[in-house]
């Protein structure tokens, strides 16, 4: 993997901005999805079934909600493992 490929990447980069923000991202109770706010105002859904941003839906790829989710996804279990860990040493 080229972190210089992923660093140029301009969808990689609004996804990092959007996951730093991550209390603006809303986990829809009762459901494995979320609402990501948009450039132009409001939110657009993220679930399993993608996102219906103009990005994901015409050019068939994942678009920066999508990504920025997945880093959430991420994040969240690295902070549960590292908490997991630490109880079990004390």
């Amino acid at each position: 993997m080229s972190t210089d490929l992923i660093a140029a990447d301009a969808r990689y980069r609004k996804a990092i901005s959007l996951a730093a923000d991550a209390a603006r991202i809303v986990v829809v109770p009762g459901e494995d999805a979320f609402l990501v706010p948009a450039a132009e105002g409001g939110y657009y859904r993220v679930d399993a079934e993608g996102c219906p941003c103009p990005d994901a839906t015409y050019r068939h790829t994942l678009c920066k909600h999508q990504i920025a989710v997945a880093m959430l996804r991420v994040g969240a279990a690295a902070v549960e493992a590292n908490a997991s860990a630490l109880a079990r040493s004390r």
